[in-house]
């Protein structure tokens, strides 16, 4: 039963992925960011990482990983170049009932997202 099963394709198929919609292009609260990251590339990616990395190493914005063999190594907080885009509650990812929704609409009222492009 199990032998025939495929275990990426039973991960696809039960997986959501935020930035990109199901035919692989991305959901339109990314497209912008998309277009942005295309016309940057991946070396432009890079470099903003490691200048996110720069600036937060910087301020402090570390925290200590302690072992019994040393005193203590300091660490830059993970911390992703590529931002969650949380998109508006009347979307098509809102739904009554979810307990995902509710957290996730309570928390969004607080936030105030526009685009700067505009």
């Amino acid at each position: 039963m199990l032998a025939n099963a495929s275990p990426l394709s039973s991960v696809a198929e039960n997986s959501f992925h935020e930035f990109y919609a199901d035919n692989f292009e991305p959901r339109s609260h990314y497209r912008l960011l998309w277009e942005h990251i295309r016309r940057i590339g991946q070396g432009g990616l890079a470099q903003k990482s490691r200048e996110a990395h720069l600036a937060l190493n910087t301020e402090g914005v570390t925290f200590t990983v302690y072992s019994e063999q040393s005193e203590g190594i300091e660490r830059v907080l993970p911390f992703d170049v590529i931002p969650r885009i949380i998109p508006p509650l009347n979307g098509p990812f809102w739904r009554k009932g979810s307990s995902s929704g509710s957290r996730r609409s309570t928390s969004s009222s607080k936030i105030s997202i526009t685009n700067k492009e505009s």
